[in-house]
This record gives structure tokens, C-alpha cells and sequence, in this order.
């Protein structure tokens, strides 16, 4: 029983280190990590101006996607991309009792994101997110669910867009180079 255990112990082991040395070897980098450019990524992305977003979610969009752009290195960036973003939000009925009342109701948000450097487009990506929610008699309970379950979707929403541009503005770092006069 202990050497079963010991050879499991050791196999694993043996894996986890193949595995690193595996990584290691073919150029893998956090995506967030301090690099020999300093904080690159992170000026990168406090120079993505957010352009507004039309009515109250995406309003909260617009508040979660610069809330993670300017993270770590503020908004003392000058401003060299623009992303534009185009929200529509879909409600759908999904559980039914037997007198074809609903039970559950889906909120899906999908979006169409522009990056733009000097006047061209640059990145573009459609992304969509989807959350669900009870519905019970209580009026204002279904209401709070109903919001709980926007803001879900919108931070998940803000979570892809801005991983999204970020893996891109990693990969395409001359972008970061443009002249100090052009504008977003």
C-alpha cells in the first residue's frame, strides 16, 4: 500500500515536472508578467480610450471595461486607441410550468468591439455572454434577479473584451509606438 501510494506520489511528480520544463522551453509567458520592456502591456492598455456606450448596461460596460484598462497604470496615459463597442441585450423565457407560465428567464449580451489606431481599424471581435435567473411571483424579487444577472453578464462581457485586446496589444506591440500627436 505505501509503495502504490509512493510510485502514484513520484509519477505525479515526474509529470508536473515534464510538464513545466515543457512550458518553459517553448516560450510561455504570463501575459501580465514584469518583462524586460517594464510594464508595457499595462501603458498599452491605459492608452485604450473606451468610447461611450449607448443606454444604462452599457453604461456599466463602459465603467467595467476602464476600470480594467486603466488598472496599474491609471489614466495619466495618453490615449492612442479607441474602442468602440456596440451592445444588444436578448431576454429569453426558458422553464415552463404546465399552464405556460415561465420559470427561468436568460439574459444574453453580445457585443461588436473596434480597437482603432490612428484613424484605421485595427482589432474587431464579437463576443457574448449569458446568465440566467429564477422567476417567482414576487415582482421585486424577479426585478433584483434580473439585475444581479446583467451585471453578471456585463462583467463577464468586460472580462472577454478586455482580455481580447489585451492579447492582442501583447502581440502587436509597435502598435504601442505611434506618433504622440495621433489621435484615438
Amino acid at each position: 500500500m505505501w509503495s502504490s501510494k509512493r510510485t502514484i506520489r513520484t509519477a505525479l511528480l515526474g509529470c508536473t515536472l515534464a510538464t513545466a520544463s515543457a512550458v518553459a522551453g517553448c516560450g510561455f509567458q504570463p501575459m501580465y508578467a514584469r518583462s524586460n520592456n517594464g510594464d508595457a502591456l499595462k501603458t498599452a492598455m491605459a492608452a485604450v480610450d473606451v468610447g461611450i456606450i449607448e443606454d444604462r448596461q452599457g453604461q456599466m460596460l463602459r465603467n467595467a471595461l476602464e476600470r480594467r484598462f486603466e488598472q496599474g497604470a491609471g489614466n495619466t496615459v495618453q490615449k492612442r486607441y479607441r474602442l468602440t463597442v456596440k451592445m444588444t441585450e436578448v431576454k429569453t423565457e426558458s422553464g415552463f410550468r404546465k399552464d405556460a407560465t415561465s420559470t427561468r428567464e436568460s439574459v444574453t449580451l453580445a457585443t461588436t468591439s473596434k480597437l482603432e489606431s490612428g484613424g484605421k481599424v485595427v482589432w474587431s471581435r464579437q463576443h457574448s455572454a449569458m446568465t440566467g435567473y429564477n422567476i417567482t411571483a414576487d415582482h421585486f424579487t424577479v426585478e433584483m434577479a434580473y439585475r444581479n444577472a446583467r451585471e453578471r453578464t456585463i462583467e463577464q462581457l468586460s472580462d472577454q473584451i478586455s482580455e481580447a485586446v489585451a492579447v492582442f496589444l501583447k502581440q502587436n506591440p509597435s502598435l504601442g509606438t505611434a506618433p504622440a500627436g495621433s489621435a484615438p
